[in-house]
């Protein structure tokens, strides 16, 4: 086996910097189109306010609704608790028809207990083969509503 001197390993550290060198030493490249199609930023470059897109959602079909007659002493309103109803439901297209009901059901034979004067139910009849559901809904002082459901419609209760 042959010993390596110092020249032997000096000899393609130096071919690699002379390439390097010579890479560097290349003439500058020229304009391409993309790079005439880039306008600089100047002061006087007037630059359009962002504003945001907005989309317009197609208008659904409204489904009738009708109120139950609105009890003294309570924040809860009809088209408040449609509108929260709607949001858990789904398209407005499915929808037949809605009613609104102050309080709950209560169950033919059975006890319940008074909810409060800001509760109440959304009844959706649903267009075929969809089944009937209902939202329940309560208001708090405020007038806000808070929507829970869809649950199923009992059978002992009526579709609107």
């Amino acid at each position: 086996m042959a010993r390596s001197t110092k020249s032997d390993l000096l000899a393609p550290a130096m071919a690699l910097v002379a390439m390097v060198l010579i890479g560097c030493a290349s003439p500058t490249p020229t304009p391409s189109a993309i790079d005439s199609a880039v306008v600089p930023f100047t002061p006087s470059t007037s630059i359009e306010p962002w504003a945001p897109v907005t989309s317009t959602p197609s208008p659904q079909p409204t489904p009738p609704v009708a109120c139950d007659e609105r009890p003294a002493g309570t924040s809860l309103q009809c088209d408040r608790a449609v509108a929260a109803a709607l949001r858990l439901v789904g398209p407005a297209s499915a929808i037949s028809s809605v009613a609104f009901y102050y309080g709950r059901p209560c169950a033919p034979n059975t006890r319940c207990v008074y909810p409060g004067p800001n509760s109440g139910i959304v009844v959706f009849d649903m267009s075929d083969p969809l089944p009937d559901s209902l939202v329940t809904v309560v208001a708090d002082d405020a007038g806000d509503v808070t929507a829970m459901g869809p649950f199923p419609l009992p059978s002992w209760l009526p579709a609107t």
